[in-house]
């Protein structure tokens, strides 16, 4: 492994407060990400360095590329479409719950086009996050519960062959995964793939996730400054340092899918405090031995 980065200097730095979702536009040599808590949406084009944005009218809790063009947000109030040209936003769905009490968090899209996307509880003492997956049918928005009992829904990625989805809970530091089938997106058999519990002391919360075209799942741990590579079957491959305390959510990009790209919070866990490092909030990247599995962008035409 590389040296880690930042992707931007410090002069381009926009002071992120929560900066999550990154997704890779290997066409266009584009890194997206957005700050929740800051509301906006970022894009960086990696050669140039021409760094843009869009002002959110809500906490954008996940981000994912739209074949149309564009970008599908999820805020908290419901899902849109953001024309980055136009820097119009149109709202596709509205959000199911009580946005005051809950909000759509981590999201990925899957190869028939549909967003994975799920919720969590804002006071982080009630299992009431949701995994949802939403999609058009004959021009109709649809917004279907496929799972719930999560407080802070988490670490959504798919195994390279689409045949297990995994879900993190990051307040009880676990992560499962589901068996999926892919044309009905239909799960069953959920079960524990890893427990943090078993680490003596460890605070370290399972964040965004990735996976690697052999089936690894890469995944943030807030509140420990590390990156973690499970195995298929949950063994520990490699846990990797980070320069900041609460690394958020990796992706795979670059010109051969080797790099990984790292976003991070300038919030401590539940809020309680501010990280001080001098990196804190910004986006990372640094080569890998490993190449990301294929990522998907949502269908509006489906």
């Amino acid at each position: 492994m590389n040296a880690i980065k930042a992707v931007l200097h410090s002069k381009f730095n926009p002071s992120n407060l929560l900066a999550e979702s990154p997704i890779w536009d290997d066409i266009n040599g584009l890194i997206y990400w957005c700050d929740i808590l800051g509301k906006k949406i970022y894009e960086l084009h990696l050669k140039s360095e021409l760094l843009r944005s869009w002002v959110t009218n809500d906490e954008p809790g996940c981000i994912v590329l739209c074949a149309q063009g564009g970008l599908i947000v999820a805020q908290s109030d419901g899902i849109y479409h953001l024309n980055t040209e136009l820097s119009i936003f149109t709202l596709l769905i509205e959000a199911p719950y009580d946005k005051t009490l809950i909000r759509f968090n981590d999201g990925k899209c899957d190869s028939f086009g549909r967003l994975w996307v799920g919720s969590l509880y804002r006071s982080k003492d009630r299992p009431l996050g949701n995994l949802y997956t939403f999609f058009f049918k004959d021009g109709t928005p649809y917004l279907r519960c496929v799972a719930d009992n999560n407080i802070t829904g988490n670490g959504i990625a798919f195994s390279p062959d689409q045949r297990f989805i995994y879900w993190s809970n990051s307040t009880n530091q676990i992560i499962e995964i589901f068996d999926l089938d892919i044309k009905t997106a239909n799960l069953r058999n959920r079960r524990l793939f890893f427990d943090f519990n078993d680490w003596p002391n460890y605070k370290g919360k399972p964040d965004g996730a990735a996976v690697d075209q052999q089936g690894n799942y890469w995944v943030a741990m807030y509140n420990a400054s590390e990156i973690v590579v499970l195995s298929p079957d949950g063994a520990v491959i490699e846990r990797m340092q980070m320069p900041v305390k609460n690394p958020t959510m990796p992706c795979f990009g670059g010109k051969h899918m080797d790099s990984l790209f790292v976003t991070s919070s300038v919030y401590n866990s539940n809020n309680s405090g501010i990280d001080h490092s001098a990196f804190a909030g910004q986006i990372f990247s640094f080569q890998t031995n490993a190449c990301g599995a294929p990522c998907y962008s949502f269908n509006l035409a489906s």
